[in-house]
């Protein structure tokens, strides 16, 4: 420096340091701790983490709607006249009222997988409507499976021989008709149906070959 005036070079190097802290001010966003300390972080460094965020709970979102799906989507089904459905999952609704059915009696011979090594088949039964305390018993070739039991929404799951006669006796029934869905997964066979107090469901079961 000489009579109180600054050089060329000082100059030029004030000048290019002002430039560059404009241009590093620019390119990050600085935040302050609680003692207003600086910490520096970009604008980049700070979104990171929210869309972090943000992917992970959609994927959580939809890792939980198809477990949803799988598990729980026990949703109001159209049932053919046929009366039995493939691919239907347990514990399927298909009236919230018993007024509303149009299910009629019906016996089955069905042809079943087995166990291995058992010789049996998994059946599964519930209430296919309004869980309004209906009871029913099954009977295996003429013999009880289990004492009476009343029909819910949550299935009841029972092991029957194959080859057997099946039968599913109405005891009480509370209002307008004991229907009823039973299921033999190993098939992904699921049958909706009714029987009347001191009537009878009839399935000849045989193994398929």
């Amino acid at each position: 420096m000489e009579n109180g005036k600054i050089e060329d070079n000082d100059s030029s190097k004030l000048t290019n340091e002002i430039k560059n802290s404009i241009e590093k001010q620019k390119n990050e966003e600085y935040i302050y701790d609680a003692e207003h300390k600086l910490t520096g972080k970009s604008q980049k460094e700070l979104e990171s983490p929210i869309i972090t965020s943000f992917i992970t709970i959609s994927v959580l979102l939809i890792a939980a709607s198809v477990v949803w799906g799988i598990f729980f989507d026990h949703g109001l089904i159209t049932v053919p006249s046929k009366q039995y459905l493939t691919n239907v999952p347990t514990g399927a609704q298909i009236s919230e009222e018993e007024n509303s059915m149009k299910l009629s009696a019906k016996n089955l011979n069905l042809k079943l997988k087995t166990s291995p090594g058992s010789g049996n088949a998994k059946m599964i039964i519930w209430d296919s409507n309004l869980e309004d305390g209906d009871i029913v018993q099954i009977f295996v070739d003429g013999k009880p499976l289990h004492n009476a039991f009343e029909l819910t929404n949550s299935p009841a799951a029972f092991s029957v021989p194959v080859p057997s006669t099946v039968t599913i006796k109405g005891v009480k029934d509370v209002l307008g008709g004991i229907s009823y869905g039973v299921k033999f997964p190993q098939d992904k066979l699921a049958i909706f149906n009714i029987v009347p107090v001191g009537g009878v469901n009839t399935y000849v079961l045989t193994p398929k070959l």
